[in-house]
């Protein structure tokens, strides 16, 4: 599934059923694009579908010209992706706002 220009969306499927997933972000006018959610199912992991997946959107990255990407990446897929040339340059926190506007 493509948004031409933007975005690319790709799945695994393994016996006709989708098991992995994830999606690549191409930013307009810029050198980045943005790895994001790729999730596969409990009972298909370990067994190369992130790794490949990775391989795709980083393709899909190099065909369009893109120099940087970033990645949001849990503890588990940041092991992953460190061993293929990702580094951890910084941390993502989420925090609630719980006050008021005024």
């Amino acid at each position: 599934m493509e948004i031409p220009g933007y975005l690319n969306i790709y799945a695994a499927y393994i016996d006709n059923q989708p098991v992995s997933t994830s999606w690549i972000y191409f930013h307009p006018h810029s050198q980045f694009a943005d790895l994001w959610s790729e999730s596969t199912l409990e009972g298909h992991r370990k067994k190369g579908l992130y790794t490949e997946m990775l391989a795709i959107r980083v393709q899909a990255a190099i065909q369009r010209g893109y120099q940087f990407l970033t990645i949001d990446a849990s503890p588990i897929s940041q092991a992953i992706t460190s061993r293929h040339g990702f580094r951890q340059i910084t941390t993502v926190c989420d925090f609630s706002w719980k006050g008021q506007i005024s």
